[in-house]
């Protein structure tokens, strides 16, 4: 068996069971789905699996911040690739006058004439062309979902990390400039088309009047390649604009495929849902010991976002009263939805012990103020629950509020219960044992998590509570 220095990783040995992973990753041949808990080191698979397979890997993320700790954990073993959205374009930097004959000074690459067509002279100094020849060109790289499946490139194993969120990053989604749901999308979208293209040869545009137009006629054109597919769809109004948004998407990949995440049970809902036939399940059982995780269930009543005002004073006596047991520590409170927590933060005795985080608020400033801060303090925020950790004395307990229930008066979710009911409790399971798993990370670490909701009593009912976390449950 190799070690790990072996295989390049950085890390003295593997944990029990982890090479065996390691190597039926990198040998599968049918799509391999992997449920393995907090402490299993599925990013450690993830990168051993195409060390050992010694093929062209790319490992998909559904969160910024996973992608970057792939990035930061392996240097120099893999190579990252964002979104254009975060590469500054540098036409201005090196022809400053038809950057702004192009509307292009100050833009980042999402926005650069060279989306649309203009041949930049440039391409050799861009932070973003730069990063993706190097991605292309590394053995293993990691990038996230939405630029993978827009972008399809070759490789011969894709991992997929973070697959219990399949139900966010799957499904396309197009937007367009109408301000109401037509009857005839079709024939519109065609006038539309025909529309555009004539304004542009008439008032022949300026360079960023121009990326206007040609980006409303990509999204015309990739709305009707949507409309073509033989899945279910949904329109809704937001913003002021109509979305189009496939009700299932369906995972696709010409190469072998490896899924992970911590929570997928039960699978055969999981590969139904996303259109997966021929697979193998690994279910890795929990490693760390159940009494350093407890999760103490406290139903103090039926919580939901119709009865913000009625529940908050509840939740509040009780979220104070934890404080109050647990002097000196750090830890997070799960709102799930801005207006519970702020509902509940305003009416607490100790809101000083308290980081609220606000609607507009950056989550990523937010994330930073509450790491540097000395203990006892607790940060109450309603997206905590994927994408980030908090291992030791970063947040030693943990309060869940609510369950995180899919909104139903979002079109695509009542869509999709109407198609497979049992996705909505399977969903809100899968979000709720990813809240469970943020504040143990080791097998040294010790984490408590309290649960307020009563509507708990329905996960329970449906067999949604995975054995490893039943023997957690006091």
């Amino acid at each position: 068996m190799p070690s790990p220095k072996d295989l390049g990783l950085p890390l003295e040995k593997w944990r029990e069971g982890q090479y065996e992973l390691v190597t039926r990753a990198a040998e599968a041949t049918k799509t391999l789905i992997i449920q393995a808990p907090p402490g299993t080191g599925k990013s450690a698979l993830a990168v051993g699996a195409a060390r050992l397979s010694h093929q062209k890997t790319i490992i998909l993320t559904a969160t910024k911040s996973l992608q970057t700790q792939y990035t930061t954990q392996f240097r120099g073993m893999v190579h990252s690739l964002y979104g254009r959205a975060n590469y500054p374009c540098v036409l201005d930097t090196f022809d400053n006058y038809t950057a702004a004959d192009l509307g292009a000074v100050g833009v980042r690459c999402d926005d650069a004439p060279c989306g649309v067509g203009y041949q930049c002279s440039w391409v050799d100094r861009c932070p973003y062309f730069m990063e993706r020849d190097k991605f292309l060109g590394a053995d293993i790289g990691v990038t996230n979902y939405s630029y993978f499946l827009q972008s399809p490139m070759k490789c011969d194993l894709v991992v997929c990390d973070e697959g219990h969120l399949f139900d966010k990053v799957l499904g396309k989604e197009v937007r367009l400039p109408y301000d109401h749901i037509p009857e005839d999308i079709d024939n519109l979208l065609l006038e539309t088309q025909r529309d555009v293209y004539s304004s542009m040869v008439a008032s022949r545009p300026n360079g960023r009047e121009y990326r206007a137009y040609a980006k409303t006629l990509e999204s015309i054109e990739q709305a009707i390649s949507l409309l073509a597919k033989p899945t279910g769809k949904v329109f809704a109004l937001e913003g002021g604009q109509l979305v189009i948004k496939e009700v299932w998407g369906q995972w696709e990949s010409g190469a072998r495929t490896v899924i992970m995440s911590g929570t997928l049970e039960p699978v055969e809902l999981f590969a139904k849902f996303y259109g997966i036939r021929d697979y193998e399940f690994v279910d890795v059982p929990w490693t760390f010991k159940a009494d350093r995780r407890p999760l103490y269930y406290r139903p103090v009543t039926h919580v939901s976002g119709q009865r913000v005002g009625e529940v908050a004073p509840r939740l509040a006596r009780m979220v104070d009263w934890e404080l109050g047991r647990r002097g000196g520590e750090k830890g997070l409170i799960h709102s799930v939805s801005y207006e519970l927590g702020e509902a509940v933060w305003g009416l607490m005795r100790r809101q000083d012990r308290v980081l609220l985080h606000r609607r507009g608020d950056r989550r990523e400033e937010v994330v930073a103020k509450f790491r540097t801060m000395e203990r006892d303090v607790w940060l109450m925020s309603p997206s905590m629950g994927v994408g980030e950790d908090f291992p030791y004395d970063a947040a030693r307990s943990q309060i869940i509020l609510k369950l995180p229930f899919p909104n139903l008066g979002d079109s695509l979710v009542q869509a999709r219960r109407r198609q497979y009911p049992e996705w909505y409790l399977y969903s809100t399971a899968q979000a709720l044992w990813q809240m469970y798993g943020r504040v143990m990370r080791s097998e040294d670490d010790a984490g408590e998590t309290v649960l307020l909701d009563e509507n708990y009593d329905m996960i329970v009912k449906a067999g949604l509570v995975p054995s490893g976390i039943q023997a957690a449950i006091r």
